[in-house]
């Protein structure tokens, strides 16, 4: 059984698909990787991920990445950080643990698990946590422990 649903971005709407019965880690993460394209041949000296120039990569603006909106959303409404304050350092690790949850859960017990997450996005959340660990970690070169 299926929840259809559409993604819009950049005024293109997608179509995006669930199980209803509830999600599988290890086929987010393939799927992730592939979104990703980390494979994707890089014509430059340095790339992130789908080929693109990485912009030099290695210096001291690497420590540190600032994330917000999606990113945070996420982390609030897996209680990874306090949504009333405005900033919080997190690991890629939190994102995956949080998958690992996520994705055990089944979509009729979601809601419980997850209050404070819509409706229209409790079929996607365990796709949602996985995508933000493997962003960070496959796409942008974080260590998994990396805050």
């Amino acid at each position: 059984m299926w929840a259809p649903r559409s993604y819009i971005y950049g005024g293109v709407s997608y179509p995006a698909l669930a199980f209803a019965s509830g999600s599988n880690l290890n086929k987010c993460e393939r799927l992730a990787i592939k979104a990703l394209k980390v494979d994707e041949q890089c014509m430059h000296v340095s790339c992130t991920f789908g080929g693109v120039w990485s912009g030099g990569g290695g210096g001291a603006g690497q420590n540190n990445l600032y994330l917000a909106s999606y990113f945070f959303e996420r982390a609030a409404e897996a209680g990874i950080i306090d949504p009333r304050v405005p900033a919080a350092i997190v690991r890629p690790t939190d994102f995956h643990d949080a998958a690992k949850r996520a994705c055990k859960t089944n979509l009729k017990d979601a809601k419980h698990t997850y209050p404070h997450v819509e409706d229209g996005n409790l079929p996607y959340i365990c796709m949602d946590f996985v995508y933000l660990f493997r962003l960070l970690v496959d796409g942008f070169g974080c260590s998994k422990s990396t805050t």
